[in-house]
């Protein structure tokens, strides 16, 4: 641990990107007052470095081993839009008041800083396709389209036909936006 507390939070934030989410979670800051050293970060957010270090050197999460050549179309979009959009949308919203802490401390001196926060709070606000739900929608209903084009069109759910002209609509209209 004695190597581990020596190091600065920064230089483990940059080999370590979890560690970021570690620091902020204990208080820790890893950007202007990144070159303390971890020890030193503790003390002055008044954390056990044990504690820290502990989390800093636990085993990443477990992967879901699944194999996903073999599910359906709608049964892979649910899981891209939940587990994956979910966690964009999480992170944006993490993202946010770093973002603006950032522009706050360097600003001045990068104009460039309020330009990339202006697109990127245009993004995090719903202008981008991960914002709702109209790709699944999209791609479920394209997937029972095809399921029904090779078969009987008479065995189409009621409703189908609309219900995929208004999420090609929104996908379309995303798109534009």
């Amino acid at each position: 641990m004695s190597s581990l507390g020596e190091r600065t939070v920064r230089d483990l934030a940059s080999r370590n990107p979890a560690a970021a989410r570690i620091f902020e979670k204990f208080g820790i800051d890893y950007c202007c007052g990144g070159e303390r050293s971890l020890a030193q970060a503790c003390s002055a957010a008044k954390v056990s470095i044990r504690e820290v270090a502990d989390a800093l050197e636990a085993p990443p999460p477990q992967r879901e081993d699944r194999d996903w050549q073999k599910a359906s179309l709608p049964e892979l979009t649910r899981y891209i839009v939940e587990k994956h959009h979910g966690f964009v949308r999480q992170e944006i919203q993490r993202l946010i008041p770093l973002f603006a802490m950032v522009v706050r401390a360097h600003g001045q001196n990068h104009g460039e800083l309020e330009q990339i926060q202006s697109s990127f709070q245009a993004l995090a606000v719903g202008k981008s396709l991960i914002s709702n739900g109209c790709i699944y929608m999209y791609l479920v209903m394209l997937h029972h389209t095809i399921m029904i084009s090779s078969s009987d069109e008479r065995n189409a759910p009621r409703g189908l036909r609309e219900r995929m002209l208004s999420a090609q609509k929104c996908f379309c209209e995303r798109i534009v936006d």
